[in-house]
């Protein structure tokens, strides 16, 4: 599972809808989860195994308690 909070170009533009939100160590790891997706789809590319990650839209958590 992967979340919007692991784009670095959102982050980076100063309209998107996650500009102003930085949790860095779930940021990061989504991040990471991100990048490891498209690894791991560029290795098994030549194979019959796709690999993808999936963001869930908002989930009410300790850490997404205000509607988005």
């Amino acid at each position: 599972m992967s979340s919007i909070e692991g784009s670095l170009t959102l982050h980076a533009t100063p309209n998107s809808p996650i500009y102003d939100s930085k949790p860095f160590a779930y940021n990061a790891s989504k991040a990471a989860v991100n990048a490891f997706t498209i690894h791991l789809a560029h290795e098994l590319r030549n194979t019959p195994v796709k690999i993808n990650s999936a963001h869930p839209g908002w989930v009410k958590t300790e850490l997404g308690v205000k509607a988005q």
